[in-house]
């Protein structure tokens, strides 16, 4: 349908300057209120009654509020006048016809539009007998009286929270009777509800809930309500997978609906707990659907994900939390013993922040309105039968393997009645550290990082790696004999890198007679003494240097040095330790 809607007033200043001042008059003008509009001629009936049309309004389902906006929601279309028998073309009014019941009870005008809604009708035609009439009042009885009502739980599955997760909204309007005097009384409502299936798409999701109601879901009288519960949830977590693919296409609707669950096998979260809700329904288990935000733990709220939707479920009398959503794809694991439901019939002390192998693990931030929190109040603690001890037990065992950080253990969880127990503990295995890689080496100014990561985990961590500290560089003096000479080797040491820091000028060797020397210090620059300037390396390494001594008794004495510039530019010495040596061997 073709949305038109129209500025009230601009209607009502329209038809005021068309309609001549005595018909006014005649009809008591002054008593109706100027929120609906005046009527045309044509409208006028012989017995006084005087027909008004609304203009459209919509009303979208606040659980989509933030994916569905008025334009994507049908209205009813504005329909020409023919004179008594159309009223508008909406319906005919004859309050003394046989044909039109008007309710009078915001109940049964519920129940007409939620009839209609389950037929997915089109056009859901109301008619409702009321006293008083004006725009707020009419708003105010259509979206939060009759609409409401429509959606109220009833005992029938494929109503209450099954209808409100299975569209979008409804736009409305109404024709209105009023009498000479200015009573309104009779309403004739049309509601165009904008749904996410079809007629036949519904259809089809109740032959599919038949067939598993006659086969997979046929429990016993005798089945416990816990193992009906937890059968339906595994079937659902077993066969539906999220719809990532159409995740951020906003004109595909079908993906929030219980058909692209059931039939399709792909939705999103507001499928999975629509799908839980009506089979848990049909089989006269309580179960409601309850939405908020859902996501990793944050103090933003504005972080988690927006219209998460999951169920409440009653067992025993007490209400617990069901997430499907975030068990699905694990029954093959839940089947194994590797892994069990971290979301069913849990409390809320255990509903969130729980440990299971996937990234969304985190909050679940509820929304509902106070009535509903009120009116479902959730257990504390996780559900285990009353009659737990009276149970006879058939336990399946999932097993924690245990992990570097944490101990491992079985759980033994009756299929029965839910109950639990924890056994054969085994401690944390700790990590296992590889050698480690520099990740960030260090210099002179900052410290580097060294990273290890864990071989069985692969969690990290990281030491730090000291500054180094500039130091000189060294030189070490090593002699031999060779050839009737004395072979004269320096070595340069000091840390990686000696480029970036020091910039070497010279190598060589400064040596004189020992009986020369006598007790003086042997330096470089001292008259008498014989010093070797050696080109070549020009950072760590060797340099050498032979000489021939003057006997083979002469004993001399010698030193290794090394020459660098500092900052300032001044070039500094670096001499090893005096070595004492004659052609036949060190003194």
């Amino acid at each position: 349908m073709k949305k038109r809607m129209l500025s009230l007033v601009t209607v009502i200043l329209l038809l005021v300057s068309l309609i001549p001042t005595e018909v006014l008059a005649a009809k008591g003008a002054g008593k109706y209120p100027t929120e609906i509009g005046t009527p045309t001629e044509s409208e006028n009936q012989d017995d006084g009654t005087i027909y008004y049309e609304t203009d459209a309004a919509v009303y979208i389902n606040p659980i989509y509020k933030d994916v569905i906006g008025e334009d994507d929601i049908d209205v009813p279309d504005e329909i020409e006048s023919s004179g008594k028998s159309s009223n508008y073309g909406i319906s005919a009014f004859a309050e003394d016809s046989e044909s039109i019941e008007y309710c009078d009870t915001i109940e049964e005008a519920g129940a007409i539009l939620r009839a209609g809604m389950v037929a997915r009708e089109e056009t859901i035609t109301v008619y409702y007998y009321g006293d008083v009439y004006s725009s707020e009042y009419f708003k105010d009885l259509c979206t939060n009286q009759i609409i409401p009502e429509a959606l109220a739980e009833t005992e029938n599955a494929n109503e209450g929270d099954y209808l409100r997760y299975n569209y979008g909204g409804t736009g409305y309007r109404a024709s209105i009777a009023a009498d000479s005097d200015g009573n309104y009384k009779y309403y004739t409502i049309a509601f165009t509800p904008t749904y996410f299936t079809t007629a036949e798409q519904e259809t089809a999701v109740n032959e599919k809930v038949d067939s598993l109601l006659e086969t997979t879901f046929s429990f016993e009288d005798s089945t416990s309500d816990y193992k009906e519960i937890y059968e339906v949830y595994d079937y659902i977590c077993s066969n539906v997978t999220y719809d990532n693919e159409n995740l951020e296409d906003s004109s595909y609707t079908l993906k929030y609906s219980t058909y692209a669950a059931l039939i399709n096998g792909t939705a999103v979260c507001q499928g999975y707990a629509s799908l839980y809700y009506r089979i848990l329904r049909e089989l006269n288990l309580d179960i409601r659907v309850a939405t908020g935000y859902g996501g990793e733990a944050s103090e933003d709220v504005s972080n988690y994900y927006e219209n998460h939707a999951w169920n409440i479920v009653q067992i025993d009398g007490k209400w617990y939390f069901a997430d499907s959503t975030w068990d699905a794809g694990f029954s093959d694991e839940v089947a194994a013993g590797t892994y069990s439901y971290q979301y069913l019939l849990k409390g809320t002390s255990d509903f969130d922040s729980l440990e299971a192998p996937y990234s969304t693990t985190g909050i679940h931030y509820l929304i509902m309105d106070e009535d509903f929190v009120d009116a479902y109040s959730i257990e504390e603690m996780r559900y285990i039968a009353e009659n737990a001890s009276e149970c006879t037990h058939e336990y399946g065992a999932v097993v924690t393997i245990p992990t570097c950080t944490a101990g491992g253990y079985t759980t033994y969880i009756c299929s029965l009645c839910g109950d639990t127990y924890i056994s054969e503990e085994t401690e944390a295995l700790g990590h296992s550290w590889d050698n480690g890689t520099v990740t960030k080496e260090a210099t002179t100014e900052e410290e580097g990082i060294k990273t290890y990561n864990c071989t069985v985990c692969g969690v990290t961590k990281t030491e730090t790696i000291p500054v180094k500290s500039l130091s000189a560089p060294s030189v070490k003096l090593s002699v031999s004999q060779n050839n009737g000479k004395i072979r004269l080797t320096g070595n340069v040491k000091d840390y990686e890198n000696i480029d970036d820091y020091y910039e070497i000028t010279g190598h060589g060797f400064v040596y004189v007679t020992k009986a020369l020397l006598g007790s003086k210090i042997l330096t470089v620059n001292t008259t008498g003494r014989t010093k070797v300037n050696i080109s070549g390396i020009g950072s760590t390494g060797s340099y050498s240097y032979s000489m021939t001594p003057k006997t083979a008794s002469t004993i001399y004495a010698t030193r290794a040095f090394v020459t660098y510039k500092n900052s300032a530019g001044k070039t500094i010495y670096v001499y090893s330790d005096t070595v004492y040596t004659s052609y036949s061997g060190i003194k």
